[in-house]
């Protein structure tokens, strides 16, 4: 009972010898969340610092491997290490946009099957002129409650809600999912960059208040993400990551997207604070986006191979760093690849070290953990590497 009873009584039990820091129990912003979505938040926080789980995006849906022969669903994961990812990340446009609702449906129940946590994103189309995501042709005042073009906005984020309405484990009960809407908003890529700190933070307060009030979906965890910039890191670090933010009542994990040499300036500086932050306001913390490099991963020229031990050697070697609770990389297919798929390819090598080490968690060690059972973390520290 030792994870558990650190989490109810608000101490986060830390590796050997890392600090011990005071921090309150962590309980979903939505009230009304459901026991499943309670225990898997309470379990996240629980293995913290003990295990940290890999996640892979849209694991099963691109990958360069093929499967063997009766394989109907595959992993370039699995491929390299034998092993499913330890938590499942997918796309919305893939059940709103792109006609694939039934198989992105079917890949989130068997990753529930597993005992995976599951995360989805949203590279949401212009609501106004329904051109692309980066189609930056709106004015974002008019997407708020009260605007002239709120109706439209309301009209894609339904889609996504009857879709999330579908996702029910064997037993019926509403699948807890990682939801992270308006991602990288610091950036200047998508239609949302255009917003102000506060056009920004009320968009993401409306957007919880229509799921979470209007639909009555109470299996989400939502998740507040810019992406790392060098700046973040000068002048008070806390200030810079919660531009934007849309308040407790609101957020369930603080994170960020951070691609590249993790050990360059500034990188572990506002990875600390994220922990520190989320230890202060009962969130969970996590780096949710990263990879060796944008636009191609691996792929690219001059890639670095040891990318995935120089991550495990600087989380785990920083006290503060390692109580975060996972990472995700971004999906392979051929042409682009961020996990290493088989011996002989550029960072196959650190993936396996990474792997291999006890401190990673990939399906077989989640698993073992139960994350969906009330203080099923308790045993985090016992599952295997």
């Amino acid at each position: 009972m030792g994870a558990l009873l650190a989490v109810l009584t608000g101490v986060v039990v830390l590796a050997a010898g890392a600090r011990a820091l005071a921090a309150p129990a962590v309980v979903p912003a939505d009230p009304k969340a459901t026991p499943e979505t309670r225990d898997l938040m309470a379990n996240l926080n629980a293995i913290r610092g003990k295990k940290l789980i890999f996640g892979h995006h849209m694991t099963a849906t691109f990958h360069v491997t093929k499967p063997p022969a009766g394989q109907t669903r595959w992993s370039d994961v699995r491929a390299a290490t034998g092993e499913w990812p330890g938590m499942w990340s997918f796309q919305m446009n893939f059940a709103v946009e792109y006609g694939q609702a039934e198989r992105m449906r079917e890949n989130i129940r068997f990753a529930r099957g597993l005992g995976a946590p599951i995360t989805i994103c949203w590279h949401m189309r212009n609501p106004v002129t329904d051109g692309p995501c980066k189609d930056r042709n709106i004015d974002i005042a008019s997407v708020l409650p009260g605007g002239a073009n709120r109706q439209k906005l309301v009209d894609k984020l339904s889609q996504a809600a009857d879709f999330l309405k579908t996702l029910t484990d064997a037993q019926g009960r509403p699948i807890p999912i990682l939801f992270r809407p308006w991602h990288e908003f610091n950036l200047h890529g998508y239609w949302w960059n255009v917003a102000t700190p506060e056009q920004f933070a009320e968009l993401y307060r409306s957007t919880v208040e229509y799921f979470r009030d209007v639909r009555g979906l109470h299996n989400l965890l939502y998740v507040y993400n810019p992406n790392f910039r060098g700046s973040m890191a000068r002048g008070d670090i806390a200030a810079n990551f919660l531009q934007g933010y849309p308040g407790d009542d609101f957020v369930d994990v603080l994170s960020m997207d951070c691609y590249g040499d993790p050990r360059r300036p500034g990188v572990m500086q506002v990875l600390d604070e994220i922990v520190r932050l989320a230890e202060q306001r009962g969130k969970l913390p996590a780096l949710h986006e990263t990879g060796v490099a944008v636009g191609g991963g691996y792929a690219r020229r001059n890639a670095d191979p040891d990318w995935y031990v120089e991550l495990l050697d600087t989380l785990k070697g920083d006290p503060v760093a390692r109580r975060t609770a996972y990472v995700t990389t971004w999906y392979n297919k051929p042409g682009q690849y961020w996990v290493p798929y088989a011996e002989g390819i550029n960072g196959y090598d650190a993936f396996m070290k990474f792997y291999r080490d006890p401190y990673t968690a990939f399906s077989k060690d989640v698993q073992a953990m139960d994350l969906y059972a009330k203080g099923a973390g308790d045993d985090a520290g016992a599952a295997g590497g």
